[in-house]
């Protein structure tokens, strides 16, 4: 129960923050579809290549728009992969 009253800010605060990196309509698509694959945890819970497949994209240009939510998450960590990437 917890984790779903925190989810609904995540989410929102996810999405002021795509808005923010004023992207094109493929990078949103990618950027939404990151959002999408967040974990309660803020991680995300699929794989590049996977996301790439399933939007029609290179796994390169969703590894750019991740790259770019990376840098401005708040809080730090959020769209990690795996550990070093969340301290990072």
């Amino acid at each position: 129960p917890e984790q779903s009253a925190a989810a609904p800010s995540l989410v929102s605060q996810v999405l002021g923050m795509i808005e923010a990196l004023r992207l094109d309509p493929v990078e949103l698509k990618i950027a939404l579809a990151l959002a999408e694959a967040l974990e309660p945890s803020g991680w995300l819970g699929r794989s590049l290549p996977a996301i790439a497949a399933e939007l029609g994209v290179t796994a390169a240009a969703v590894e750019q728009v991740l790259t770019r939510l990376q840098a401005r998450a708040e809080p730090t960590g959020l769209f990690a992969r795996n550990l070093a990437e969340c301290l990072r």
